[in-house]
């Protein structure tokens, strides 16, 4: 189930993002990542996402924020499957899109290194992992891999109520995967004492991913995130962040 923490999702765009905001250096967030079972009302922690903005440097001429996150299981997810996966994105201090990603991967017995590096202009990226060796990919639209929906998923303009991206996900390219944007429930969180306003960004579609973002306060950091959603044997099984901690940039 923690596998399914790979798949957090990049929701930005040129004409999508609201402008009144930036990422700022030593901007850190902190998630716990829960695996649950609603039928039988089971939910245990599996894992911990860390994220970060490094800093903005350049990347092909271009000014880029330079954003890290790290997924890793915890506890007893480590005896079943365990997971040390880290992201790297330098996206574009102007649009947002993204520039330059990279993963490097660990679970289990398993490794690997990716990298993806875009021409927006031409619309392809060059992948690169311990298989592949430039392999250019084109793809329609607005197209965008996974990082993190933790950093993004807040500049989503939420006057938008609805919009669709094509999603990359290493090499492969699954077209229109809409999302819908429309005022969320008021939440408590441990950020602090009263209910903090949100805003639902969610996915129609099979995915399942499911935000409630902080409206007004805490820069507008998603505070509980559905990463994943499936069905298995008549059960549902999800994959869920929820915030416990934000420190704001310089």
């Amino acid at each position: 189930m923690i596998k399914y923490v790979l798949t957090l999702t990049i929701l930005i765009s040129n004409i999508l993002f609201c402008y009144n905001q930036t990422f700022k250096v030593g901007e850190y967030i902190k998630y716990d990542v829960l695996a649950q079972v609603p039928e039988f009302n089971i939910s245990g922690k599996v894992g911990t996402l860390e994220a970060k903005v490094l800093a903005i440097s350049n990347v092909d001429g271009v000014p880029a924020y330079h954003l890290y996150a790290h997924v890793y299981s915890t506890g007893a997810a480590n005896f079943v499957y365990k997971v040390s996966d880290v992201f790297e994105a330098w996206g574009s201090t102007n649009d947002f899109s993204p520039l330059l990603l990279t993963k490097d991967a660990k679970e289990g017995d398993w490794t690997n290194y990716e990298t993806s590096r875009f021409n927006h202009k031409e619309r392809y990226f060059i992948y690169n992992d311990k298989r592949t060796t430039d392999e250019k990919i084109t793809y329609d639209g607005l197209a965008f891999d996974a990082l993190s929906l933790v950093f993004f998923m807040r500049f989503v303009d939420k006057n938008i109520g609805t919009f669709s991206i094509d999603w990359l996900e290493a090499k492969n390219v699954k077209k229109d995967i809409r999302f819908i944007i429309e005022e969320g429930p008021e939440i408590k969180t441990k950020l602090e004492r009263g209910k903090l306003k949100t805003v639902r960004i969610y996915e129609k579609g099979k995915y399942g991913t499911d935000a409630l973002v902080a409206k007004d306060k805490y820069n507008q950091v998603p505070l509980d995130v559905i990463i994943a959603e499936q069905k298995l044997y008549g059960l549902t099984i999800r994959v869920r962040g929820i915030i416990r901690e934000y420190k704001d940039g310089k």
